[in-house]
């Protein structure tokens, strides 16, 4: 009876010790997301340790850790960050596609072209924007043929994605359709106005064609 009760006892207190750890988790993670909304991503990355260390396999918090990283430019720590999110948790397309950012920051093109192919395949992807990704990282390695095909899909998901269509023009200017890529750099400026980089490559397809005073205002522009 005497072995049957400090059993019990000892139970009980793993439970309680648990959550405790738990309720610090949890509450050490809200307060690190606050200071984000704050973009104060120093405190914010203290906060996510505290949590981890309460919690050592809180995919959430992770991600969140990560996210603060490449925020502050780390790229090889949001890396990181990220791997061990989807480590624990394999259904978000977030984990993926900011890890493919990361790897793109850092060059690993081909690293980032697979991460955002499995955000796609993850069931809650924003599609739009992941399609965009994978066009900008499918341009860096010169697969322009692919790239344009994805900002396809980013733009049917999403008509006025600025980015996409400057993304589509640099890979038809790429490809020589300098007068198609005029056509998407105007749509991305017709969405956002003071897209610099816009008006920028507009200018040097203005010049393939031969417009020297559209190109010369356009480069103008961007400079401003």
């Amino acid at each position: 009876m005497r072995s049957m009760v400090m059993s019990v006892i000892l139970c009980s207190s793993f439970i309680i010790f648990g959550c405790e750890y738990r309720y610090c988790g949890v509450e050490m993670n809200r307060k690190g997301v606050l200071k984000i909304e704050v973009e104060d991503f120093v405190g914010a990355i203290k906060d996510f340790d505290t949590a981890l260390q309460c919690m050592p396999h809180y995919a959430l918090v992770y991600y969140n850790r990560g996210f603060s990283k490449l925020k502050l430019g780390d790229n090889p720590g949001a890396v990181e960050d990220f791997t061990n999110a989807i480590k624990y948790d394999q259904t978000l397309y977030e984990f993926y596609h900011l890890r493919g950012k990361a790897k793109t920051n850092l060059g690993d093109f081909t690293g980032a072209i697979i991460d955002y192919k499995n955000a796609l395949n993850c069931k809650n992807a924003l599609s739009s924007v992941v399609f965009q990704s994978l066009g900008y990282a499918k341009s860096a390695v010169n697969d322009h043929i692919g790239a344009i095909k994805d900002f396809d899909e980013a733009l049917k998901f999403d008509p006025s994605l600025a980015e996409s269509f400057n993304g589509r023009g640099i890979s038809k200017s790429a490809l020589g359709d300098n007068k198609t890529a005029i056509e998407d750099f105007t749509k991305a400026i017709y969405y956002y106005e003071d897209y610099a980089s816009a008006y920028y490559y507009r200018s040097l397809s203005r010049e393939t064609i031969g417009d020297i005073a559209g190109a010369n205002l356009d480069y103008s522009t961007a400079k401003k």
